[in-house]
């Protein structure tokens, strides 16, 4: 592991993980580890429909309404002073405290109720964090938490893309369309968390996504550290999704070879193993992504896909839909 003066808005001396850590990581994976490493990153169509999940939830419903019961239990154990923004939910939106948004956060910790509830909790909390005690508690739609975030979606900055041949939910994101001068870092999580909670309802499981970055210039200014950061809490900590591989299309030099390797380290183990790095012409890359069970129907029409993005008309869509 090295470190590299970095000029993309650090500020600091960063951290850098280096290919050859890369391969010492990969070269120190038990088989076991390596198995679920390959399910992840390629899928399993055959068993990746949720079905698993739904037989469980739809031909057992006491057992799931017991666990329902223990997370409710473990949720009142949890000292009030760490449970504030749950608890003035159950007062000021109780529509959204629903058994099925529970089920969620169980699916996520393979129906541990403790630890749904632990997550439950640093949900609303984090929520709050995000929104401000004005719009937190809002109905969770584009004219209700989001309405103060309508420029910051429509820039394109983030997509749904489809699902992949696993039934997951494909998050897209491109940098290069940021522009700081429009929102603030809570605009621009609040928009992120939309996408990420939206691919995680399409997914045929109910949580599991998988994420493509596309990074086609050279502008130093695109990425932020603490975005990452935040982005990484909400999966690992908060929301109720499962994030199983990230794609990153056509990086430039600078995000190629600078912004990258200091990504890596931020990232963690394991986003780092399932981080996967698409260089080539544009058929190249999306011959990469069908590998990987990202079919050409879904990606972005200007990378070669065959998807043309209107996220406005999308928007406008949901909107009327009150979603």
């Amino acid at each position: 592991m090295t470190t590299t003066k970095s000029h993309t808005g650090f500020g600091i001396t960063a951290p850098r993980f280096t290919p050859e850590d890369e391969q010492r990581e990969r070269d120190n994976l038990t088989e076991s580890e390596k198995r679920e490493l390959e399910t992840r990153l390629y899928g399993d169509p055959v068993h990746g429909d949720g079905c698993d999940f739904f037989k469980k939830e739809n031909g057992d419903v006491a057992s799931i309404s017991a666990l329902i019961h223990e997370m409710n239990e473990a949720l009142e154990r949890i000292p009030l002073d760490q449970k504030e923004s749950l608890t003035h939910a159950m007062d000021l939106c109780p529509d959204q405290i629903t058994d099925s948004e529970k089920t969620r956060f169980l699916r996520r910790v393979d129906y541990n109720p403790k630890l749904a509830a632990k997550r439950y909790t640093r949900y609303w909390e984090k929520r709050l964090s995000i929104f401000g005690e004005d719009y937190c508690y809002l109905p969770f739609t584009l004219d209700g938490a989001f309405q103060r975030d309508a420029e910051t979606l429509k820039r394109g900055l983030f997509f749904v893309l489809g699902k992949d041949a696993s039934g997951r939910g494909v998050y897209y994101h491109d940098p290069s369309r940021h522009d700081w001068d429009k929102y603030d870092l809570y605009s621009l999580i609040r928009a992120s968390w939309y996408f990420l909670d939206l691919a995680g309802r399409l997914s045929n499981d109910g949580q599991s996504i998988v994420g493509m970055i596309y990074q086609k210039h050279e502008v130093l200014s695109d990425f932020s550290k603490k975005f990452v950061l935040q982005n990484l809490e909400l999966e690992m900590d908060c929301l109720p999704i499962r994030c199983n591989a990230v794609h990153l299309c056509h990086p430039n030099f600078v995000f190629g070879e600078i912004i990258a390797p200091v990504l890596k380290f931020i990232l963690g183990k394991r986003f780092r193993l399932m981080f996967q790095v698409h260089r080539g012409l544009l058929q190249e890359v999306v011959a990469q992504l069908e590998s990987f069970g990202i079919h050409k129907n879904i990606v972005p029409y200007d990378f070669g896909g065959n998807q043309r993005l209107d996220v406005v008309s999308w928007l406008e869509k949901r909107r009327t839909l009150d979603l």
